[in-house]
């Protein structure tokens, strides 16, 4: 008797299942038909002709390892997956992606389960899309082919920006230059990333305030400028503004040096009080050493002006 019906008659009872025949009772080491190139799974047969099923709706690429080449009926159906030498089938009823090629043309890595599978990214090991099992093939679905776009070596600056981790548009144009990427599209002018400018702000935008004053002169708001680079002809470096919150009519008087604010002050409460016969209630600054001398501040409390100091970086 031959030793391939011996070990047909001999089955192990170790409940392994045979990686080659699918026949349970032993491994593939000791399979039968190890040494049998002939030998063709009768499940094979099965998997090759579901690919000839129609399904006009059923837009999946699905994962082969064991043809030689991309194929596709319709070159339009691989979507944004960036392949390279695709033979194009009419007959071919799906899309098929070869792994050996693939993994060549871009750096991922393809794990297999029985549920399905995953693509990785080879260097970060972050997974890219997933697939799902159908019957005995390992189908991706349409909407994750965009993902797997991702991994490959050309893209847009905008793609390479987010992979990269956000770095500045001159980092690009470098690794470029060194032909460490490939930038398939510039954008002109550069995108605005949201995440950059939500990373890189130093504070939580302010809510909507929609206060104003009822009444002329009931908060007046006053800022002070200075020294300025260049001098007046009439020797001015200094200049400070009065805006009234409900008129939003403004004052401007020019200085000769920030300590003769105080004065400047006086005047304009005098002004208010003979033209408009109208006292300040609420004054508004934003706390420099102009409004926060004593003299100002014991000024203020004797004639009954409420001051405000705004919160400091908050020109808002």
């Amino acid at each position: 008797m031959s030793q391939k019906y011996q070990q047909k008659s001999l089955p192990q009872k170790d409940g392994s299942v045979c990686q080659i025949c699918k026949i349970a009772g032993h491994n593939a080491l000791k399979c039968w038909y190890r040494f049998d190139h002939a030998y063709q799974s009768e499940e094979i047969p099965q998997a090759l002709a579901a690919l000839t099923i129609m399904d006009d709706k059923d837009k999946s690429t699905y994962i082969d390892t064991g043809v030689t080449d991309h194929m596709t009926s319709d070159p339009a159906s691989i979507g944004s997956l960036n392949l390279n030498d695709v033979l194009v089938v009419p007959e071919l009823k799906k899309n098929l992606l070869f792994v050996s090629k693939f993994t060549d043309e871009n750096p991922c890595v393809f794990e297999f389960s029985s549920n399905g599978f995953v693509i990785k990214d080879q260097v970060t090991q972050a997974v890219v899309a997933k697939g799902i099992r159908k019957g005995q093939l390992y189908a991706l679905e349409e909407e994750e082919k965009h993902a797997l776009a991702a991994i490959s070596n050309k893209a847009t600056d905008s793609i390479w920006h987010q992979r990269l981790g956000h770095p500045n548009s001159n980092v690009l144009e470098a690794l470029v230059m060194k032909n460490d990427i490939v930038v398939s599209k510039w954008t002109k002018p550069s995108h605005l990333c949201s995440s950059c400018q939500m990373g890189k702000s130093c504070k939580l935008p302010f809510n909507k305030n929609n206060e104003r004053a009822v009444a002329l002169f009931q908060k007046v708001h006053c800022d002070l400028w200075g020294p300025s680079p260049v001098q007046s002809t009439n020797h001015f470096v200094y200049y400070v503004i009065f805006v009234d919150d409900f008129s939003r009519f403004t004052w401007f008087y020019p200085l000769h040096k920030k300590s003769d604010f105080f004065d400047v002050f006086q005047k304009f409460q005098k002004m208010l009080a003979t033209q408009f016969d109208k006292n300040i209630k609420i004054f508004q600054c934003d706390g420099g050493g102009e409004f926060s001398s004593k003299a100002f501040i014991n000024h203020l409390a004797a004639c009954g002006i409420k001051l405000q100091v705004s919160c400091p970086g908050t020109p808002e």
